[in-house]
């Protein structure tokens, strides 16, 4: 992955939030606003009940986009690492790639709100769990450690072997999935602190989960350059996707379970649940074009940074972030690019949130909020 090219008007993260502009498609009008993968997981024995209640709380699917905007937020002062946002949309938590602790931040004042402190090295992932109580986090220091939101107090602290690289909560916050180096993924009881599954069929680092939206499966996402669809409750593979030629860089689910998207530096793919076949490949020229020349020279190689499902109801689109700056919303369908927004520097922190809101954090430390109506 390529950093964005400095910038002398790049945001300090002490500035206040200020409206943007958005580039857009031409069947939008739009005005300059607003992460989070959506996950889930199942007790063995309430698969059920949960996937019941996912479909009556679930947003409607196919909600089409009719105004996009964007601002920027309280940042960093050095590149983002991490944002997870709070199922309410009014709180995320954010950390930048050299700190062992995390806070916690509110949209509304644009200021902080508590700090989280306890890794021994600096934190690679967060998720904050659906009933907004818990956070968790991992780090370079081979742990995952369970948060109190409220009162930023560590509840329990889960040892690897290795580093652990990500994490995802279930549904109703009692499990907890996490992605290590050991090229192990693990799934917690928050309650108790216990292991309850280990897969181990991947052949490379873990370097990103999801959970689907019924609760009864977990897509990893490898170093192996493959995505694997495993069972919450007996472990087993239900199928494997293959296709990407590098280290797949993240995974998510549409909200409404359909559908996975992935990307690796070279291609974003959408993926059928239904099947596990491919229904959409995306390369960086298709939405970029063709790379400007240089001095008569090749122009830098385009490549995608991260990926994930828009939020809510907006089933039908993607976001994607190139190494060119900006970051895309695209139609899940057809490829075409609905809106963009141009950042100051290469996004490589992007997530979707419960309902309407998206965050994206760049390498010069910028957060940028951004808002799907």
């Amino acid at each position: 992955m390529v950093p964005g090219a400095a910038d002398t008007n790049a945001l300090a993260p002490h500035e206040s939030a200020e409206e943007r502009s958005v580039g857009l498609s031409s069947k939008m009008t739009i005005t300059g606003s607003i992460s989070i993968t959506n996950t889930v997981c199942a007790q063995p024995n309430t698969v059920t009940h949960l996937r019941k209640r996912q479909r009556d709380n679930e947003p409607k699917s196919d909600r089409p986009l009719r105004n996009f905007s964007y601002k920027t937020i309280l940042g960093h002062s050095t590149r983002v690492k991490c944002i997870a946002i709070a199922p309410t949309e009014r709180d995320y938590a954010s950390c930048s790639n050299e700190d062992a602790s995390i806070t916690l931040n509110n949209f509304a004042i644009n200021d902080e709100v508590g700090i989280f402190t306890g890794h021994n090295d600096t934190i690679i992932s967060a998720s904050i769990s659906p009933d907004g109580k818990y956070m968790a986090t991992t780090s370079k220091d081979k742990t995952m450690i369970l948060w109190d939101v409220v009162t930023t107090k560590q509840l329990l602290t889960y040892s690897h072997a290795k580093v652990v690289i990500c994490c995802c909560f279930g549904p109703d916050s009692k499990y907890l999935v996490s992605g290590c180096q050991d090229r192990v993924c693990r799934l917690w009881d928050t309650r108790k602190g216990k292991e309850w599954i280990s897969y181990t069929h991947h052949e490379g680092i873990i370097i990103a989960v999801a959970y689907s939206p019924d609760g009864g499966y977990v897509c990893s996402a490898s170093a192996d350059k493959t995505l694997r669809v495993w069972s919450t409750t007996t472990g087993k593979t239900r199928y494997t996707l293959t296709g990407h030629a590098g280290i797949i860089l993240s995974c998510s689910y549409t909200t409404d379970g359909k559908y996975i998207i992935s990307n690796d530096e070279a291609l974003l793919r959408v993926w059928s649940t239904e099947n596990g076949t491919c229904t959409l490949s995306l390369a960086p020229k298709d939405v970029m074009g063709p790379a400007p020349p240089l001095q008569g020279k090749k122009g830098p190689k385009q490549g995608w940074t991260l990926s994930c499902a828009a939020p809510g109801g907006f089933t039908q689109y993607v976001l994607i972030a190139g190494n060119n700056r900006y970051v895309y919303v695209v139609n899940r369908e057809t490829g075409e690019v609905e809106a963009q927004v141009y950042c100051k520097a290469s996004v490589y922190c992007l997530t979707a949130g419960t309902h309407e809101l998206a965050a994206a954090g760049d390498h010069f430390g910028n957060m940028y909020l951004l808002h799907m109506e």
